[in-house]
């Protein structure tokens, strides 16, 4: 008897040691999981909070931006193919260092779907761009999506550029971009992507919104701060928005000091808000593109800023008066406050070049 309960004592002995083991190892492994998602989500920050790769000018000193505009894709409308295929005439014709959409994007559904048809020729020739919004691009009636949610979406699209949004103003798609000399890492140009917003409803009119006092206050701060940085000399500057300042309609079609196309009567803000003031005080601004208005694509000098209008990428999916849609095409050159700009179009035609500041006389 004393022999079995020897044994009994044994067999619990062991049965409890070998318990207490899995749970030990058990724990183990939960503790080991535990670390992994840690890790796992500690590099997801990393990655979320990494910032772009910077923009350089390339070894000619030149820095090659192309400003799509309009392009309305609606993937259940007949044309959005035609804009698709513009684009890649025009990218594989200029190769950009960047591409800008200003505004007007994908305002019909299905949107995501929209969105990665829109950037396939971007993305299959590794080119980096960034969005600034238009009036169209989240009427929610027609989109289902509102603005801070379109701009969640569009900032997770592949080849987007990841600057983050400024905070803290009016406005979802407001970004600051620096292009840099690639040997001394000094920035020579800014690009001011700014969202110039959709709707206001002013004293009982509905109209077109433009930017509010706070973004111009944001302007003037910012600006200010580059050229404190760079011994007091503003930093040659670009602006891409998409609906055009006041300023835009001070010039009339029976001008002979515009380049371009003036088919229609400029559509902009229905106040001013002082956002052109503003970059004419601060000095860094030598133009602005903008879209808006599809049969318009032309430029000219007001003060010495010069104001133009991007080509029309769209096509019959909306309203169009052009024989060809194409794209607006900006060659920047480092350190100096000058560019090249020209249309190029589906056709693969070149028009209108001109050089800033001496080809644009004064208004």
């Amino acid at each position: 008897m004393a022999i079995n309960k020897r044994k009994e004592d044994f067999l619990v002995s062991q049965s409890r040691r070998q318990t207490a083991k899995k749970r030990k190892l058990s724990f183990g492994f939960q503790q080991y999981k535990l670390i992994l998602a840690l890790l796992f989500l500690c590099s997801c920050q990393i990655i979320k909070a990494a910032k772009p790769k910077p923009l350089y000018f390339n070894n000619s000193g030149t820095f090659k931006i192309v400003q799509f505009t309009d392009t309305h894709i609606g993937l259940k409308k007949l044309y959005s193919e035609v804009t698709i295929e513009t684009m890649r005439v025009v990218l594989d014709a200029e190769k950009p260092d960047f591409v800008i959409f200003t505004g007007d994007i994908v305002p019909d559904p299905p949107i995501q779907e929209g969105y990665d048809k829109l950037i396939e020729p971007l993305v299959t020739r590794h080119i980096p761009y960034i969005m600034v919004f238009g009036n169209h691009d989240s009427e929610e009636v027609r989109t289902k999506i509102n603005r801070v949610n379109l701009g969640k979406l569009v900032t997770k699209l592949p080849g987007f550029y990841q600057q983050p949004p400024v905070k803290d103003i009016k406005g979802v798609t407001n970004y600051v971009l620096e292009i840099k000399n690639s040997k001394t890492k000094k920035t020579g140009t800014i690009l001011y992507c700014l969202d110039s917003n959709d709707y206001d409803t002013i004293a009982g009119k509905r109209g077109y919104a433009g930017f509010s006092l706070d973004q111009v206050d944001w302007y003037r701060k910012i600006s200010r701060k580059y050229t404190n940085k760079n011994n007091g000399q503003p930093i040659p500057a670009l602006a891409f928005f998409h609906i055009p300042l006041i300023e835009y309609a001070s010039i009339k079609d029976t001008s002979h000091l515009y380049v371009g196309l003036y088919n229609e009567k400029p559509c902009p803000s229905q106040i001013n808000t002082g956002m052109f003031a503003a970059m004419l005080q601060s000095g860094d601004i030598m133009s602005c593109f903008v879209g808006h208005d599809h049969d318009n694509d032309y430029i000219f000098n007001y003060f010495g800023i010069a104001l133009g209008y991007g080509r029309f990428t769209g096509s019959k999916n909306i309203y169009t008066h052009l024989k060809n849609n194409g794209a607006r095409v900006i060659v920047l050159e480092d350190g100096k406050r000058a560019f090249t700009t020209w249309v190029r179009e589906k056709t693969g035609s070149e028009l209108n070049v001109i050089h800033y500041p001496e080809q644009l006389p004064f208004r």
